[in-house]
């Protein structure tokens, strides 16, 4: 699925091992940037890291819109995660589909 081709680029462009679990700062990071790079409309899995900043520097994190964004994405994460410390892939992989699923995609 697109959802989770998404999440495949994500791990690559962070360099995060897919085998392992992540703690939650690294959680954060790979679903914020997975909402960028949907929210955005660019390629993440073909994105280098270098690129993918580039991206991160023009979200206005102080505005409305990403304001809104950050806060579903805390709220997913708590609902679907339960607030785990340490996250695997599939755990990641529910977390960016209900926010899929929010967003209508």
């Amino acid at each position: 699925s697109e959802t989770l081709e998404r999440l495949v680029g994500t791990y690559r462009v962070h360099k995060f091992d897919m085998n392992t679990t992540l703690a939650e700062a690294e959680a954060k990071l790979a679903i914020s940037t997975y909402m960028e790079s949907l929210i955005m409309s660019y390629n993440i899995s073909e994105a280098t890291l270098k690129q993918v900043q580039r991206y991160k520097n023009r979200t206005n994190e102080a505005g409305p819109f990403w304001k809104a964004v950050r806060n579903l994405e805390r709220e997913v994460y708590q609902d679907v995660a339960g607030g785990q410390a340490m996250l695997a892939f599939p755990d990641l992989a529910r977390v960016v589909q209900a926010l899929s699923q929010r967003l209508g995609r």
